[in-house]
């Protein structure tokens, strides 16, 4: 169907970007959130020899990066109606997850914007994703959203980038 000019996004789940390069010329590829470190990895070569771009599916890790599950479950999220032990709420809310992405709290404070906006704005750091699928509830979070745009276009710095790796993968 590609060859025809029918399918042009392809959406792919645990594959290595050698199996998606045999079956795949100039498509947009979508990345599931728990793909993310391979996506960051792997893919860029990939990307690069035959112009793909990737698509950012949960960016905000369906809300576990905006910060707002860094102390509790909020009784009105989407997490707060989960019974304890489900395997969503698990999978999501997992304590290592959950200290890693406490750490990102300082450094969106220090640089004046919210996690879920430094979390957006790393994401644009990478000229591989074309495109993000962000999910809001509200109008106001799909405008903080896209402040992230300005602030990566105009306040990012390398400093930032290594700043945010130290945490996280330190």
């Amino acid at each position: 169907l590609e060859t025809v000019g029918r399918v042009s996004v392809f959406f792919f789940k645990q594959k290595t970007a050698y199996e998606i390069s045999a079956c795949l010329v100039g498509s947009e590829m979508c990345i599931r959130d728990r793909y993310r470190d391979a996506a960051e990895r792997d893919f860029g070569q990939l990307v690069d020899k035959h112009g793909y771009g990737l698509i950012g599916w949960s960016p905000l890790a369906k809300g576990v990066l905006t910060g707002r599950y860094n102390d509790s479950i909020p009784t009105d999220s989407k997490y707060g109606s989960f019974p304890k032990g489900d395997f969503f709420l698990e999978a999501h809310l997992k304590p290592e997850k959950l200290d890693r992405i406490r750490k990102l709290a300082p450094i969106a404070q220090e640089a004046g914007i919210t996690q879920a906006q430094l979390a957006l704005a790393w994401c644009f750091r990478n000229p591989d994703i074309s495109s993000m699928i962000v999910g809001v509830s509200r109008a106001s979070q799909m405008n903080s959203n896209l402040e992230a745009i300005d602030f990566y276009q105009n306040k990012w710095t390398p400093e930032l980038t290594e700043k945010i790796e130290k945490a996280l993968y330190n």
